[in-house]
């Protein structure tokens, strides 16, 4: 079992929960998405955002550094009104 935590998971349902984990089995199976309440041994905590992507029964991770985000706009960003030219760098997990 792998255990993904971070400041923020971004869900498919467009949540964004904050202070939460990620549970993934050997195969990277999706067990599930908790608060972090405590910390829990093998649980890797990520200065950040993760983005769970499930494909076809397993999932892909994302992470989105928190340093990549300061000073960024997100709603621009999402609106594609942010001509900086600036990008956070996206990392692939799993």
């Amino acid at each position: 079992m792998k255990r993904f935590a971070a400041q923020y998971v971004f869900c498919s349902s467009g949540e964004l929960l904050k202070l939460h984990y990620v549970e993934l089995e050997e195969d990277n199976r999706l067990r599930g998405i908790f608060p972090l309440e405590k910390e829990t041994a093998e649980t890797v905590f990520y200065n950040g955002i993760l983005f769970p992507v499930e494909k076809e029964g397993t999932v892909v991770l994302y992470f989105v550094n928190k340093t990549d985000l300061d000073g960024m706009d997100l709603l621009a960003a999402e609106l594609r009104t942010n001509d900086s030219g600036s990008y956070p760098h996206v990392q692939r997990l799993c």
